[in-house]
């Protein structure tokens, strides 16, 4: 972005030098904010256009790179070991040791727990469940604080 200011002399001072009158104050905290508001727009204007297609074509290309290309396997020593996967094999095989991984009634890591899916699958359960078991016995609760209510009101003593 190029900006070009030019200043016009209103005259010639003594020695015969240019003469530019001094802005007023007034005059410059007008103009201060409204040039900080056109920079950063013009600013916004850039990074939404030249740098996001940058970054955007960068992050794709490095993103299709790694979703194709095979890693290989390494034991603590460096030596090859197993076959070369891929990044979507490498996270389905962790998604699906997660899911297998025995936990606890807190899922902790267990060894005598239930896999975490039978886990996550009871809980969601249970959830709804109690949310539903909740929903009716405060609708007893009101039917029966009611039918409480309107028998006291028809007692007669005497």
């Amino acid at each position: 972005m190029k900006v070009e200011v030019k200043l016009i002399p209103s005259g010639v001072d003594e020695d015969g030098e240019d003469r530019f009158l001094e802005l007023d104050e007034a005059i410059i905290s007008t103009l201060r904010p409204l040039l900080g508001t056109a920079v950063r727009k013009k600013v916004d204007e850039v990074k939404d256009t030249i740098i996001q297609g940058i970054v955007t074509e960068h992050v794709s290309a490095l993103s299709r790179e790694a979703f194709s290309e095979a890693f290989q396997a390494t034991d603590h020593w460096g030596r090859k070991k197993g076959e070369p996967k891929s990044l979507p094999q490498i996270v389905a095989e962790v998604a699906v040791d997660y899911l297998n991984q025995k936990v606890d009634s807190q899922d902790r890591p267990s060894y005598n727990g239930k896999p975490r899916c039978q886990a996550m699958m009871l809980s969601a359960v249970n959830d709804a469940l109690t949310g539903e078991i909740d929903k009716q016995l405060k609708t007893l609760r009101e039917e029966f604080a009611a039918k409480i209510a309107n028998k006291i009101s028809n007692i007669k003593v005497t």
